[in-house]
């Protein structure tokens, strides 16, 4: 399975990234579901995502605690919204860090996911299709 990552648009001193999950072209279909692992990587001190079912920036709709199992097909991937604040609680800015340690669902293979997010504290929602 390969892992990707790109940039949301901030909102409100919050930021996001979307991850991918997504398989080859000649890859039988797998089902995933629940929370991927994440740790930030390169940048500051680590911080381990606190899984949440929906944030400011994604996750699951209002009122469906429940995460979904996601069927993923080749070119049809399952994603994963990574955010957190760009603002500390005194008002510091945040360290700014250039890749992610994530781990697909129902797995233990962690990926070196490179992009970027600043922030002081790290959730992760469910995997959606």
């Amino acid at each position: 399975m390969d892992i990707t990552a790109h940039t949301l648009s901030p909102g409100m001193m919050h930021r996001a990234v979307e991850l991918s999950f997504a398989l080859a072209a000649d890859t039988p279909p797998c089902a995933i579901g629940g929370y991927p692992g994440v740790d930030t990587g390169e940048g500051g001190p680590v911080l381990h995502a606190r899984r949440t079912p929906r944030g400011y920036m994604g996750g699951l709709p209002r009122d469906d605690d429940t995460p979904p199992v996601v069927t993923v097909l080749p070119g049809r991937p399952a994603r994963a919204v990574v955010e957190g604040s760009a603002m500390g609680p005194a008002g510091e800015d945040c360290p700014l860090y250039t890749s992610l340690a994530v781990t697909a669902p129902d797995s233990t293979d962690t990926r070196t996911v490179h992009t970027t997010i600043d922030t002081c504290a790290l959730e992760v929602h469910p995997v959606t299709s």
